[in-house]
């Protein structure tokens, strides 16, 4: 038998250990914004890491190959700064007549009293908006809520490429490949329907403030998760446990949103014997009465509730005298603060349209 391992600080490289976290954060990254966007592997494209940190910076550019593969993209280029990366939004045009709000001067620099306007997109699906602060605070925010067909290239390219002919030679050959395909495992790639003219939606959720959203979201420190609202359906079968009032767990926010307490990040559940404490952050919910809630029971994916009046949770109208399941999903994530919100509450927090609206109309009247 060997001996027990001994710890060798010789064998510790925690700065090597700074760089590789940096490097899962960085591909975890692409690879979000890929799913978000529903962008293929195939499509590539140059992705910019700003490091200022030039230990770090060297290190990162010796894993550029590695992470070209494991994020997909064409180029990682690691630079020190902000130099030809622009802004979402560097100007208007008016009448042929362009005004910048962001002008290149060996790199991209804000214009004096020009508004900076930052666009954040997600995919319809997705239950929450969030934001990582990359020097936002004085910046405007327009989230766009993204809703793309499947073929939405399709409108953009001459329709001679999508020939009968050309989509028979693509087709594989079913009898040389398949031997077995009971299951419905594979399926042959559907004609493109040539009669849509659409690419999808963008639709504009929320527009606001940098600071403003920091202000009223839940941030999340590095290696917390979120937790968010997926929805909520009728407990069919009996339950005889009780936890406590709902109001015990949290408070009520200026704005009538009901943000958790300490206690319900500390309350250890039956089944994971584990609390959320440091490890789980919960976004606010809206419930229009708190006082006419008991908490039943408190899992790891849901709440169990029991109303003693009508109420209502976001949208969804609750029955007096019901137990509810409240279906609660978790979004992992890795070193980074993050603010989230949840699609839903959007409509309780106040929306900067009319602010950055009268903004552009006196810049227009004055140019």
């Amino acid at each position: 038998m060997s001996a027990w391992p001994e710890y060798d600080e010789a064998l510790n490289f925690p700065e090597a250990e700074r760089i590789v976290d940096h490097y899962k954060e960085i591909v975890r990254g692409i690879r979000n914004v890929r799913a978000e966007m529903n962008v293929p592997n195939s499509r590539k494209a140059t992705a910019y890491v700003v490091c200022e940190d030039q230990t770090l910076c060297d290190g990162l550019a010796f894993m550029t190959n590695s992470a070209k593969q494991m994020a997909s993209v064409l180029d990682l280029v690691i630079q020190k700064d902000k130099a030809g990366i622009a802004p979402d939004v560097i100007g208007i045009n008016i009448d042929s007549k362009p005004i910048p709000f962001a002008v290149f001067n060996e790199k991209w620099e804000p214009v004096k009293n020009m508004p900076q306007i930052e666009i954040k997109t997600n995919r319809k699906k997705h239950k929450m908006v969030s934001l990582r602060n990359q020097g936002y605070d004085k910046k405007y925010l327009i989230f766009a809520e993204t809703d793309f067909d499947v073929d939405y290239l399709v409108p953009l390219i001459k329709e001679e490429f999508y020939s009968d002919k050309i989509h028979k030679e693509l087709k594989m050959n079913n009898k040389v490949f398949i031997i077995s395909n009971k299951e419905k495992h594979l399926e042959q790639t559907p004609d493109i329907d040539l009669s849509k003219r659409t690419i999808g939606r963008v639709k504009i959720l929320y527009i606001t403030t940098a600071k403003y959203f920091m202000d009223n979201s839940i941030k999340c420190n590095e290696n917390e998760g979120i937790e968010y609202f997926v929805g909520i359906k009728k407990r069919t079968n009996s339950i005889n446990t009780k936890v406590g009032k709902l109001e015990e767990f949290g408070e009520l926010l200026p704005n009538g949103l009901f943000r958790f307490n300490q206690k319900w990040y500390e309350y250890e559940d039956l089944n994971e014997k584990s609390s959320r404490n440091g490890k789980i952050k919960t976004v606010d919910f809206y419930f229009s009465s708190i006082k006419n809630i008991e908490v039943l029971a408190i899992n790891k994916g849901s709440i169990n509730i029991r109303t003693s009046e009508k109420i209502k949770i976001f949208d969804e109208e609750l029955e007096k005298d019901t137990v509810y399941i409240i279906e609660l999903g978790r979004l992992s994530r890795g070193k980074t603060e993050e603010y989230f919100i949840s699609k839903n509450t959007i409509p309780f927090l106040i929306d900067k349209e009319k602010q950055l609206t009268n903004e552009l109309e006196k810049i227009i009247e004055n140019n």
